[in-house]
Formats: structure tokens, C-alpha cells, sequence
């Protein structure tokens, strides 16, 4: 499979493919045209007004619906979540908001027919509370969660057939979860409420490690590149060529097969940060879609990476294709450098069948990578 590494940095021709439809939310009223907004995803998503931060995940699509502009999460694998926020009300317990949402949805007639579960738990630092429904074709975890000055409410939704397949997921989705520092409780106020007598004891969603060995993290940083990531640090960094760097685990490790890679282009044609995208996002589909077969695009939007000054706005893609005999999943992304006419390419490659196990890992190398801070 040697063969295969040398594409880490191409990108499929997408033209033929038509965009990935949302699908109906199964938690909330379906808005109008006027009040969906799509949003940038796969990738890092801070919300406009509470300053929440969550992870898309890559086989996501993600759009802000109605005037509280509430988060709406549809994945590719068969589970959708809503994240929706208001001013936190302290005088109402976790318990009397969720009776809140049960009155609304629980019971004949409604679309909840049974409870099956309750428990405290803390997500993002903050203390909430799960409960789980079930439905006619759909079972529905909740989570409702308090911050100094915002409530959370979660809403996953899945298939009964497939929501345990899927759980580990969804805990991952709401491990990337940080609500903005100002909503932290005190740290002798950090426990979550103890779990009514009768329900599964409190456990933490724990985060997902970066390192496959919990070790610490490592920091490339080289002025020539432009750009500062971190990587695990049992994996290794390899330059090829002068202007692009390959992260992967050592060879004769499982992590070997999953690559990530950041290469820097400057087109020719290009005069402005718009242009080195549009110009770097066609010559390098040409590329892999001259060495793979079988292409299969799996999600393309726009892509906002970072926030503030830092803000650059770029494009990304999920795809499948099949090379030297072998499946591989790819994640692309392609910023602008702030000015001029230099673009970064990012990628994600595995084999198809490792690409989620090694996800969380270029997940979090995306998140640290800084473009403009080479030194």
C-alpha cells in the first residue's frame, strides 16, 4: 500500500456530484427556507451569540435554524442533533426543565411514547442532566446542561435499530463541547448534581484523547511553512518536497495507514487569497482524480477556520475513492494565507475502514493548526 501515501496532498474532481440533502430534523419543527442558514462543517463551529464551541463532525452537515439561530447536526451514518440555548433560569432545577420538555413531547399522541432512562451527568465542566426517550422509529437521548449564564439543551436523535451503534458517536460529538469560558461554574461549584435514586450513577463524557498513547501533544513549527500544528506525540513528521509536511504514525504501527498533511501552493494566476484557493482547490483535484478510481463525494461546503483576526475562510470535502486496488476516505480543506496569494491545503487520508478509529486525532490536529505563526 506504499503506493498510496504519495496522495495525501490530491484532491478528487467534484463536479459530477450534487450537493448532500439535509435531512427532516426529527427533534424540532422544520423551519422555513428564510430561517436556515447553512454553516461551515466538517470542522471547528463557534455559535454567533453564546460563544459555544463544537467539532462538525466530517460525514456532517450542519446548519443555524430560526431567530435563536440553534444548531442543527445531520449526519451521513443515521443520527441528528440539535443544540438549542437560552438566558439560564437558576429558580428551575435541571429536573423541572427536563419535566418541561416532557410535557411537551411525552406521551399518547405526542412524538415520545416512553421514557427509558435518567441520569446527572457534567458536560463541558458544567453540570447537566440525560435523559433518554423513545418514540414510533426513533429513540432520543436529551441532555440538558447549566451555565452561569446560558442552559443548553441537546436533542440526539437515531433509529432505535442503530442508536447503539451510534452512541459512541454522539458521546464524541458532545465531548468537543466547550461552552465559553464565562459559563463555567466555580470550581467548588464544578460537581454535577447527584442522580435521583433509582437512575445509572453519574459518569462524566469524557473527552477523546489527541495521542493514541495519552502522551503529550508535539508543535511543528518551521518559519518557511507559515503555519504551527500539533501532532501526537508518538507520531512522526516527515518534509516532502520544500513546502509540504506529512504527520503519521511510525512505520509498523497501526496509525501508520492514517496521514495527515499540510502543503503550501502558490498559483500563478492567482492575485488575491480567493484566488490561490479557487486556483489550488482545481489543480489539486486534477490531481487524485488522475491516480483514483471510483470517486465518491460524501460532503463539500465552505469552511471558516478559526475566529477574530484569525478568522480565514476556505473549502473543504469528504470523499471515498479507491486506488492501487485499496478503499481510502480523504478530508480536505484549503485556506488562504490573510493576504497575498499563497494557499494551504490540509488533509486527512486513511483507509476507509480506519478513517473513523484515527478521526479525532486530525480532528484535533485541524483545530491546533495555525496559519501565520511559523515561527
Amino acid at each position: 500500500m506504499q503506493g498510496w501515501r504519495a496522495l495525501t496532498v490530491g484532491i478528487v474532481t467534484l463536479a459530477a456530484f450534487g450537493p448532500v440533502a439535509l435531512a427532516a430534523d426529527p427533534a424540532a419543527p422544520s423551519p422555513t427556507p428564510a430561517t436556515r442558514t447553512p454553516i461551515v462543517g466538517p470542522g471547528a463551529y463557534t455559535h454567533p451569540t453564546r460563544q459555544f464551541t463544537i467539532v462538525i463532525p466530517p460525514d456532517a452537515q450542519a446548519e443555524e435554524r430560526g431567530p435563536q439561530r440553534y444548531l442543527y447536526v445531520q449526519s451521513r451514518r443515521g443520527y441528528a442533533i440539535t443544540v438549542q440555548t437560552g438566558d439560564a433560569k437558576p429558580a428551575a432545577t435541571l429536573a423541572q426543565m427536563a419535566g418541561k420538555l416532557e410535557a411537551q413531547n411525552l406521551g399518547p399522541g405526542k412524538r415520545w411514547s416512553r421514557k427509558t432512562d435518567e441520569r446527572a451527568i457534567t458536560l463541558g465542566g458544567l453540570p447537566a442532566i440525560e435523559t433518554v426517550y423513545e418514540g414510533t422509529n426513533v429513540r432520543v437521548r436529551a441532555f440538558i446542561a447549566r451555565g452561569r449564564r446560558t442552559d443548553f439543551v441537546f436533542m440526539a436523535a437515531a433509529p432505535p435499530n442503530l442508536h447503539d451503534d451510534l452512541k459512541a458517536e454522539i458521546d464524541e460529538f458532545l465531548a468537543r463541547f466547550k461552552p465559553a469560558a464565562a459559563e463555567l461554574p466555580p470550581a467548588a461549584a464544578g460537581a454535577a448534581p447527584a442522580a435521583k435514586e433509582g437512575s445509572a450513577k453519574t459518569s462524566p463524557v469524557a473527552p477523546v484523547p489527541p495521542s493514541p498513547s495519552g502522551g503529550p501533544m508535539q508543535r511543528f513549527s518551521d518559519g518557511r511553512f507559515g503555519f504551527t500544528i500539533q501532532y501526537p506525540g508518538d507520531w512522526m513528521a516527515t518534509r516532502e518536497g520544500n513546502y509540504t509536511v506529512v504527520f503519521s504514525g511510525r512505520p509498523g504501527s497501526e496509525a501508520y495507514q492514517a496521514m495527515v498533511s499540510v502543503q503550501n501552493v502558490q498559483p500563478p494566476s492567482a492575485k488575491s487569497p480567493a484566488e490561490a484557493v479557487a486556483a489550488a482547490l482545481a489543480d489539486l483535484k486534477a490531481t487524485l482524480a488522475n491516480s483514483a478510481v471510483d470517486l465518491k463525494l460524501e460532503a463539500e461546503t465552505p469552511l471558516v477556520h478559526g475566529a477574530g483576526a484569525a478568522r480565514l475562510e476556505g473549502q473543504q470535502f469528504l470523499v471515498s475513492y479507491t486506488h492501487a486496488g485499496h478503499r481510502f476516505r480523504k478530508w480536505a480543506v484549503v485556506l488562504p494565507r490573510a493576504a497575498g496569494n499563497v494557499a494551504h491545503i490540509w488533509s486527512y487520508t486513511s483507509p476507509e475502514s480506519r478513517f473513523d478509529a484515527f478521526r479525532p486525532i486530525a480532528e484535533a490536529m485541524l483545530d491546533s493548526w495555525a496559519i501565520g505563526g511559523g515561527g
